[in-house]
């Protein structure tokens, strides 16, 4: 068995303080690893040293799929749902909730899957015309078991990747309008503070990079006489 993404997305959430992906797990831990694992695959050319750890990172990309379900009827706890979607390790159900200026928004469910089946029990009353969302989800998995070092790494290339991509959110580098209600202090200031923590993330996880290759040689070159024995 290799290392599992799903541990390394949670991994990254260590070096991360984004409210909105904690929110995320809870409300739909199906849908959220199915997101956030484009991020480990994206980080993966970030752990680049020693050059031939690209080969090392091999991996089984995660397999995903979805349904919405609309009960023709009133649907009481304890019902069953026969998806046919069999051998994933994960499903989650959320209900779809329309509010009055047309927005919808999603409520997790309380559910159980039987890979075997497919068949799904939802744990919660449904009324005539409610529609829940189905999400299943296998994690994606490194060919290699990475050891505790490998994926600090990992998860701290996660982050960077992350960063880059809030640091470049194209409402934090517009000329947003302000007024009254809205304003920021110093825009630009604002924006070099984002590059000065993505410069950071990168440096230090450069400097990872750097301290492990170096351990690799060391372990490579150095006589089995000389390592202390623990």
């Amino acid at each position: 068995m290799g290392t599992g993404f799903s541990e390394i997305i949670q991994g990254a959430m260590y070096f991360m303080n984004d409210v909105r992906w904690q929110e995320q797990l809870a409300a739909d831990p199906a849908q959220f690893f199915r997101a956030k694992s484009a991020f480990v695959i994206s980080a993966i050319p970030r752990f680049n040293c020693p050059p031939n750890m690209q080969e090392y990172l091999t991996y089984t990309a995660p397999a995903v799929d979805d349904m919405v379900y609309t009960a023709e009827e009133d649907k009481t706890s304890g019902f069953v749902i026969e998806t046919g979607k069999t051998g994933f390790q994960l499903c989650s159900v959320a209900m779809e909730n329309k509010q009055s200026n047309g927005s919808v928004f999603l409520t997790p469910v309380d559910c159980s899957y039987d890979d075997e089946t497919g068949d799904v029990t939802v744990n919660a009353d449904v009324r005539t015309a409610q529609s829940l969302v189905l999400d299943f989800y296998t994690d994606g998995e490194f060919t290699n078991e990475l050891d505790d070092e490998q994926k600090r790494i990992m998860s701290l290339a996660v982050a960077c990747d992350w960063y880059f991509q809030f640091a470049n959110d194209y409402l934090g580098i517009a000329n947003l309008v302000t007024d009254k209600s809205f304003s920021i202090k110093s825009p630009s200031e604002h924006i070099r503070a984002n590059t000065e923590r993505m410069r950071y993330l990168r440096e230090e996880l450069r400097s990872e990079l750097h301290a492990y290759e170096q351990r690799l040689y060391k372990v490579q070159f150095t006589p089995k006489t000389m390592i202390p024995k623990v």
